[in-house]
């Protein structure tokens, strides 16, 4: 979940690409942001992993994907989607079976903002 601070800092071409998405899109790019299942802190920094989102699933393998990544020498925890990279700020909501994090940047996927 990126706070309102994330979308002040976007690109005009990309603040003007998400101010013109349809309501279905704006659906796609919501589920872009979600993967199922349940993820500790610790579970995601456990490993560097490629995890399918909702999205991924429609579409399938390939397709809005997020990668998590932690370096072993910093607690960051960095997810990328292909054009944009943002770390973990921190737990938003933490109570199993749902995990809810802060990211410093809005999760923009390929699919529809490009590689650029």
């Amino acid at each position: 979940m990126p706070p309102d601070e994330a979308f002040k800092k976007l690109s005009p071409s990309a603040s003007t690409k998400l101010h013109s998405l349809s309501d279905n899109d704006i659906y796609i790019l919501i589920k872009a942001h979600i993967v199922r299942g349940y993820f500790t802190p610790a579970h995601l920094r456990s490993k560097n992993r490629k995890l399918s989102t909702l999205m991924t699933e429609n579409f399938g393998h390939s397709k809005y994907m997020l990668y998590i990544s932690s370096s072993s020498s910093s607690s960051v925890l960095t997810i990328r989607t292909g054009l944009v990279e943002a770390a973990v700020n921190r737990t938003v909501y933490l109570h199993a079976p749902i995990a809810i994090y802060s990211v410093s940047k809005v999760l923009l996927p390929t699919e529809f903002f490009g590689k650029n």
